[in-house]
């Protein structure tokens, strides 16, 4: 678990007021960080990457290739029209 992930789950059970909430809050916080350890290990190999790298690899998830053509359509416009092929330009 990093640093920033184990202070805010002490944080949030600290900020409880009685002893028993702490416990339960200690206990639902660290009960969702298992999971996030778990799967660290499939994301462990991107820092490996060169910073370039990893911005591309990022933009292949689907959402990002959404926002980014909405993004290209909101900024030109319209398409531009396409170059050869059966269609008049």
């Amino acid at each position: 678990m990093s640093a920033f992930i184990a202070t805010a789950v002490a944080h949030t059970a600290v900020a409880q007021d009685a002893a028993d909430a702490a416990k339960a809050q200690w206990r639902r916080d660290s009960e969702q960080v298992r999971p996030a350890q778990r799967g660290r290990g499939r994301h462990a190999g991107l820092p490996g990457f060169p910073k370039e790298h990893r911005a591309k690899i990022h933009s292949t998830l689907p959402l990002e290739r959404l926002n980014g053509k909405i993004k290209r359509r909101a900024e030109g416009g319209r398409h531009p029209p396409q170059r050869g092929g059966d269609h008049p330009a």
